[in-house]
């Protein structure tokens, strides 16, 4: 193998690490999906891919609401644009969900009392 060829090789492999990675273009273009619309549950972003909404797709859908850095946020009525969101929307958003984190701190707490986990 030449050095040349050598190159090409490695100029290929490298390729591969400029590209954006699939999760971001899926990302991107779930925003854009989202864009100009309210409430939008996981059933009917996966009907405008055509997709079947599986539980798996689903869970696909959760993972790019948790990979958009806070773009889209995820609620009981579906996913929605943080921007979209009335002040009221945002508000009774963010005091569920930071309810819904103390409640989960809480049950860590009691389970670690139940078993006499000391954290190090």
């Amino acid at each position: 193998m030449s050095a040349d060829t050598a190159k090409t090789e490695t100029q290929k492999y490298l390729e591969l690490f400029d590209q954006p990675d699939q999760d971001s273009r899926d990302v991107e273009w779930f925003v854009r999906f989202l864009q100009g619309k309210d409430w939008t549950t996981a059933e009917e972003v996966l009907k405008g891919l055509g997709k079947e909404p599986s539980e798996d797709a689903k869970r696909w859908v959760r993972h790019l609401c948790d990979r958009s850095n806070g773009r889209v946020v995820g609620f009981v009525k579906g996913y929605k644009l943080t921007a979209a969101m009335s002040e009221e929307q945002y508000t009774h958003w963010r005091n569920t969900t930071l309810k819904a984190t103390n409640s989960v701190r809480e049950r860590v707490l009691r389970t670690d009392l139940v078993r006499g986990f000391e954290p190090k």
